[in-house]
């Protein structure tokens, strides 16, 4: 499994479940980060630099073999959309919506079928440290999670146990979809 984060993205907590899942099975699990290092890191994770902007990627630390990749992003501007720079919303938008879904879901997936398989994980806003600034009061944590059907706003174990779910043999008959782990808020309309 190789995956590629942000430290306030997918905290070290939420990486814990999925690579023990993961090492029992004797996989090796690679992370990858795009600005800067990591500070604290989940044991049994291989570490690398991997900036997926540029036109040519260095994967030399990788295996001749790889069963799963999770592709996380791990990049947001939480600030007015006013204050947001043009190359920070290109840069964001580049990352999030090219790389993860049209890049990395449907034209691999049709490609290496059936030897590999690709899905998305599409979440809705999570509770993590990077959004905490959006809840910073119980009221605005229980208004998003309102706006949901399913009442409440997700969180990084949510999101971690689809990736080990899609990562793991569980999933062998399933490529080239995305999930949208979010609540309901994407296709029910029930509010």
């Amino acid at each position: 499994m190789i995956f590629n984060t942000h430290p306030a993205v997918a905290p070290i907590v939420a990486m814990d479940e999925p690579v023990s899942v993961f090492n029992r099975e004797k996989h090796k699990v690679y992370g990858t980060y795009r600005n800067t290092p990591l500070q604290e890191k989940a044991s049994g994770v291989e570490y690398h630099f991997l900036d997926v902007t540029e036109d040519t990627l260095n994967l030399d630390f990788l295996p001749d073999r790889i069963d799963g990749l999770a592709y996380c992003p791990g990049t947001i501007n939480l600030k007015p959309f006013a204050r947001i720079k043009p190359e920070d919303f290109i840069d964001d938008f580049n990352i999030q919506v090219l790389g993860a879904v049209k890049g990395l879901v449907r034209a691999p997936a049709a490609e290496f079928v059936p030897k590999i398989r690709v899905n998305c994980i599409a979440p809705s806003i999570t509770y993590t440290p990077l959004s905490s600034g959006l809840f910073n009061s119980d009221a605005k944590l229980e208004a998003y999670g309102q706006r949901h059907p399913m009442k409440r706003v997700g969180s990084v174990q949510d999101i971690a146990q689809m990736a080990a779910f899609l990562l793991s043999d569980k999933s062998k008959w399933i490529t080239g979809q995305v999930y949208g782990v979010d609540g309901g808020i994407f296709s029910l309309k029930v509010n």
